[in-house]
């Protein structure tokens, strides 16, 4: 529980607030460089999960599905660029 509690509060730290926008594939990459082992559909999962209960946005217009934080989302951890 605890190591799935930390990939996803590393996972939403590393999506942007729309309009940029990432995918699961890119989050994938960031997370297995800093040494998780994990596959695409575990973060897809995730993202599925928080965005009960987070203002996160998917784009699935088009795939792969773009993921961000809604425009107006103010995160205490992460400055905005």
């Amino acid at each position: 529980m605890a190591s799935t509690m930390l990939r996803q509060w590393l996972m939403l730290s590393m999506i942007p607030i729309a309009p940029r926008k990432t995918t699961a594939a890119t989050l994938l990459d960031e997370l297995q460089d800093r040494g998780w082992e994990l596959d695409v559909r575990t973060v897809q999962r995730d993202l599925q999960q928080l965005s009960t209960v987070l203002p996160l946005v998917c784009d699935d217009r088009s795939r792969p599905y773009g993921w961000s934080w809604q425009s107006d989302v103010v995160r205490p951890w992460r400055q905005r660029r």
